[in-house]
């Protein structure tokens, strides 16, 4: 038997068939890395969300009492920054699981549409978690006593006044952080 006798010659059908396979073939290898980088995502920002709601909202926030809360963040300081932090990261996670989950979606036959308004909430979503950080480095800006501008913090935000308008202010911050917290959320 020869070499020319080993091939089968296969019709145009299926030719066309057997590329469509390939190409199939192709979407799904594409489609479960897609779904795997998503899932690891999410778990990523499920772990980092429970380290901010425990460590930083339940155990340093103290919402019906501003001075407790004020001086349980300047002693946890190091813990409420690595909270800030890993709020950085689940918004920008979140922002990519978004985009994956519309990738999947369009790859499955869904139509666009869906996944154009699913990546466009979680994009809200996130820009809303983006403003509430930026509440979360207000309130370590004022309470941080390691940082250089602490000491200007201090002379102009902190008077003999109790309750002190620095505290007042961190403490309005965090609870501007706290509703837009509850608006994330909600979705």
């Amino acid at each position: 038997m020869s070499n020319v006798d080993q091939f089968i010659e296969m019709t145009e059908s299926e030719a066309v068939y057997e590329q469509e396979c390939q190409k199939l073939e192709k979407r799904g290898k594409r489609l479960r890395r897609a779904a795997l980088t998503t899932g690891i995502l999410t778990v990523v920002s499920i772990i980092a969300t429970i380290y901010t709601t425990i460590a930083v909202r339940w155990v340093l926030v103290e919402w019906q009492q501003p001075e407790k809360t004020a001086y349980e963040i300047s002693e946890g300081m190091t813990s409420f920054k690595f909270g800030i932090f890993l709020e950085l990261v689940v918004c920008i996670v979140d922002v990519i699981i978004g985009v994956t989950l519309g990738l999947i979606i369009v790859g499955a036959g869904v139509n666009p549409a869906t996944a154009v308004t699913i990546c466009t909430f979680k994009i809200v979503q996130q820009a809303v978690s983006a403003a509430n950080i930026i509440f979360l480095v207000g309130a370590s800006v004022l309470l941080d006593q390691s940082s250089s501008l602490y000491e200007v913090v201090q002379k102009y935000f902190y008077s003999d006044n109790l309750p002190p308008i620095g505290t007042q202010l961190s403490y309005l911050l965090l609870v501007v952080n706290q509703y837009g917290y509850y608006l994330q959320q909600s979705k």
